[in-house]
């Protein structure tokens, strides 16, 4: 995956590459006063508004799936990677599909990945990806483990799984 986005206030955009926990370690490096407490704080209202916008985009949600992503996540961890994903206001990019997908989040062997099914690249913002993590883990959680895939009608999918990372 690859961050697009400005990093301080005023600033210049950026390219990073990685996971976004290795994106916030790469901007922490760039900009020392970078704190993701205030980043999600401030970006939590500007998250409730795509949830708005864009629950339309928004179509099918499975549990439980099967194949390559069907192990399950942590709730805690995942819950860390959407923090991050919020704390951020750029553009996770993936590459052309169809059936490309990348790893945005990885925590303690569970991971959120974006799925591009399109033949060009993608780049939703980092936070409105996020809303499908949580909507995953509100539609699929167990009790402590989650696994599930929510749909775009823009042809790309969010998946939460479990990973080794």
């Amino acid at each position: 995956m690859t961050y697009r986005g400005v990093i301080t206030d005023g600033g210049e955009e950026v390219e990073l590459s990685g996971t976004i926990e290795d994106v916030h370690q790469q901007i922490k490096r760039l900009n020392l006063d970078f704190n993701l407490t205030q980043s999600v704080e401030a970006r939590e209202a500007d998250a409730e508004v795509h949830r708005f916008l864009q629950k339309r985009n928004k179509s099918n949600l499975l549990c439980n799936i099967e194949g390559d992503h069907s192990e399950t996540a942590n709730y805690d961890w995942i819950t860390q990677g959407i923090q991050y994903l919020l704390a951020l206001d750029g553009v996770c990019k993936v590459g052309a599909g169809p059936s490309t997908c990348a790893r945005i989040s990885c925590s303690y062997d569970s991971g959120i990945y974006l799925c591009n099914d399109n033949a060009w690249e993608i780049e939703p913002k980092c936070s409105y990806l996020a809303t499908y993590a949580e909507d995953i883990m509100t539609q699929c959680y167990d009790g402590m483990y989650i696994n599930g895939q929510e749909f775009d009608t823009d042809n790309y999918n969010i998946i939460v799984a479990g990973e080794l990372c």
